[in-house]
């Protein structure tokens, strides 16, 4: 079953906002990466494409506070 979910802007009469897509993953990463604190303001990105031990690649590796 597929999920939607909608994003609105709050002000005196809600406004639901247009949907938007991006034609790569890459896209979406880049925009990440230039800016961590889109997803979490307490994290501090360490890498990316970070190969880990099991040789697989993750696209983008952070840290927070706590050292998770």
């Amino acid at each position: 079953m597929p999920v939607e979910q909608v994003l609105w802007k709050m002000g005196q009469t809600p406004e639901r906002m247009t949907t938007g897509s991006l034609d790569e993953e890459e896209q979406l990463e880049d925009m990440i990466f230039k800016k961590i604190s889109i997803l979490n303001e307490q994290w501090l990105l360490i890498g990316r494409q970070v190969t880990t031990g099991y040789n697989k690649d993750i696209d983008l590796l952070a840290i927070d506070r706590a050292g998770s």
